[in-house]
């Protein structure tokens, strides 16, 4: 019975860590999606178009990205987590998962830095994204 228990517990412990690799990268994939919506809302606001047309294609733009990385993060999710996963536990480093993510959410946070013109100085790396003149 405590062999029984022991194995369950294993097997929770290993979804649970399952679940927050899949929660990591949904976060990834939503921060994403901010990025590109911004993008697209930029070069939606250069074009001359009535008001209303602009309403409706923010409103096509955001369910289409939107739209568009739920199908991406499902199929993609589904498919690369547990060999993702495998991939990491092998290599020489402690906790190769977690550097993988931080490492993405480093590269996330300046990919804002330079979508939205905020600059941001990192030791020994320089400064990313420029002030906009306004």
């Amino acid at each position: 019975m405590a062999a029984h228990a022991a194995g369950m517990a294993k097997k929770s412990g290993g979804l649970g860590t399952w679940i927050k690799q899949r929660s990591l990268i949904t976060a990834e994939a939503v921060l994403l999606v901010g990025v590109l919506q911004q993008l697209l809302s930029q070069e939606l606001a250069k074009i001359v178009m009535p008001d209303a047309l602009r309403i409706l294609m923010i409103m096509a733009l955001v369910l289409g990205v939107i739209g568009g990385v739920v199908v991406l993060v499902r199929s993609l999710i589904s498919s690369t987590v547990a060999h993702t996963h495998t991939v990491a536990k092998a290599l020489p480093l402690p906790m190769a998962t977690w550097i993988a993510h931080l490492a993405a959410f480093g590269g996330l946070f300046l990919l804002y830095a330079v979508v939205w013109h905020l600059p941001v100085t990192i030791p020994y790396l320089g400064t990313f994204g420029t002030a906009v003149s306004k």
